[in-house]
């Protein structure tokens, strides 16, 4: 199945690498960059408990790259730049890895549906600055049903 994305956003399903003696997912290399880019962000991942969102905001200047590594979530974004004002829902699991490009004006929240806890790995092209996070708060309509899923 499809995503359903606003324009501006990326998309890139990953290819499950196995042998006898496990797996491997290549998540983000270097050609996957702007090439204006030069210098290393940041990654992290961030847990989730069920019923918890993450997120729920946007960035001016940083781009994020997004992959879920445990469980799933309801990812939910709104491309602020556009003077429509619709939101895009997506289911996004584990179990069907894809990287989620999320570029400047584009606010994003993951919501864990639950049982259980999610994760997210995630890449910033920008090391956080807690003088400078470029981080603003946005928040994603009440009603969290995923109206797509892969």
């Amino acid at each position: 199945m499809d995503f359903n994305l606003p324009d501006r956003v990326g998309f890139r399903r990953l290819k499950l690498l196995e042998d006898k003696r496990g797996s491997l997912i290549k998540i983000l290399m270097h050609q996957h960059l702007p090439t204006e880019k030069t210098e290393f962000g940041e990654i992290y991942l961030t847990h989730a408990n069920p019923d918890g969102i993450r997120g729920s905001h946007y960035h001016k200047m940083t781009t994020e790259w997004f992959c879920v590594i445990h469980g799933s979530f309801i990812m939910q974004l709104q491309d602020l730049y556009q003077s429509e004002s619709k939101i895009y829902t997506n289911r996004v699991y584990a179990e069907r890895p894809v990287i989620i490009t999320v570029p400047p004006g584009i606010a994003h929240a993951f919501i864990n549906p639950g049982p259980g806890h999610a994760t997210l790995l995630a890449y910033a092209d920008r090391p956080y600055n807690p003088e400078d996070t470029d981080t603003y708060s946005w928040q994603p309509p009440a009603d969290m049903q995923a109206s797509e899923t892969i």
